[in-house]
């Protein structure tokens, strides 16, 4: 069986690469002709081009000439982090967008491919909605809408945009609910890619960067600048006698003590693996921290954007390490990680029967 995944593969983010390497390398386990369709809208493109000076402008003059300046400060740095994602690339087994209505079947996620925000409405491309073969099984594997509900108006799209699915999951279990009110198919709730296939899956592309080689350190890892995420590494930092290094999901060149600019996704992988503690706000950053059992703690915004972090967090009876910066944290102790990973191991069985089943029938 020929295989197209439509994800987030082309934006330079580490959790979004990262997850479709691992749905990649979960459907080459099982023998498919798996490919990665090279699907790249601008909306996600555009935000990463170091040559487009788009998402430097600001309503307000003076930030925009701040914006500016760090872009031609940082330039080089911007180049190296871009090289290593384009050299990370070249792990995934790609198909041209032309050659779309070739595969037999479509499996369409993880990340948040629904997301209205994102997409900038309903991408067609991720909603199935798009020429194949008559036959053809379109499968979503751990969609997210990224939000707890959606307005009248994508509500209505999103009924009609269902029909093209012949098997429905989503990653968090409050789209459950959403997804499943609208649509008479059944709708699972999957583990996200990276927590399917587990770490062995990550041996191969995993780079650890020499200075940090049998070093302990904290590691924080942010989707957005939140200050009281730094605070509170600090403060651990304090207790703990360790380093910091920050680890960004897109740089934004603000004045931390010691920033990690350039890490392509493999140092992500590395850093987080040999990291003493990780500090984040960020859901992939939440997945490889249980991944590698780290001690970890994950800050939350206070809004739709820890849905993501806490669907996780309480499948895995881990919903304690969900918490605010300013919260007082005495106890770092390791979590029990032998009851976390039986339970991941159930999750991960009834993830890997939905997606075999949708496949095979």
């Amino acid at each position: 069986m020929k295989i197209g995944i439509l994800t987030f593969h082309c934006a330079h983010n580490y959790g979004a690469v990262l997850q479709a390497y691992a749905l990649q390398s979960y459907l080459l386990g099982k023998n498919y002709d798996v490919h990665i369709v090279d699907y790249r809208p601008n909306y996600l493109t555009s935000q990463y081009d170091i040559a487009s000076w788009r998402y430097r402008l600001s309503k307000n003059p003076v930030q925009s000439v701040k914006n500016i300046y760090s872009k031609v400060k940082h330039r080089a740095e911007q180049r190296a982090r871009y090289e290593r994602f384009v050299d990370f690339s070249r792990e995934f087994r790609l198909s041209p967008i032309s050659q779309l209505a070739n595969f037999d079947a479509y499996v369409i996620g993880s990340d948040q491919v629904w997301s209205t925000i994102i997409c900038k409405g309903f991408d067609n491309l991720y909603w199935g909605n798009f020429p194949h073969k008559i036959n053809a099984k379109i499968i979503s594997y751990a969609a997210s809408i990224g939000r707890s509900q959606w307005n009248r108006s994508e509500l209505l799209q999103a009924t009609e945009l269902l029909n093209n699915f012949h098997h429905i999951s989503v990653r968090e279990e409050s789209a459950v609910g959403v997804i499943g009110s609208l649509t008479n198919k059944p709708v699972y709730q999957v583990l996200d890619p990276t927590l399917l296939v587990g770490k062995d899956a990550f041996a191969k592309v995993a780079t650890t960067p020499a200075p940090f080689k049998g070093k302990a350190y904290i590691l924080t890892y942010e989707v957005s600048h939140m200050p009281q995420l730094h605070n509170f590494a600090r403060r651990l930092a304090q207790k703990t006698g360790l380093q910091v290094y920050n680890l960004e999901a897109f740089p934004t060149y603000k004045p931390l003590e010691h920033p990690l600019r350039t890490a392509g996704p493999g140092d992500f992988i590395g850093m987080i693996k040999n990291a003493a503690f990780v500090i984040t706000n960020s859901f992939h950053g939440t997945c490889f921290s249980i991944l590698f059992n780290k001690r970890f703690y994950t800050l939350g915004f206070g809004n739709n954007t820890d849905l993501r972090s806490r669907s996780v967090l309480t499948a895995l009876n881990l919903g304690e390490k969900l918490i605010r910066g300013d919260e007082n944290i005495t106890d770092y102790a390791e979590p029990d990680w032998e009851s976390v990973g039986n339970r991941l191991q159930t999750l991960r069985a009834a993830s890997v029967l939905y997606l075999d089943n949708a496949l095979d029938s």
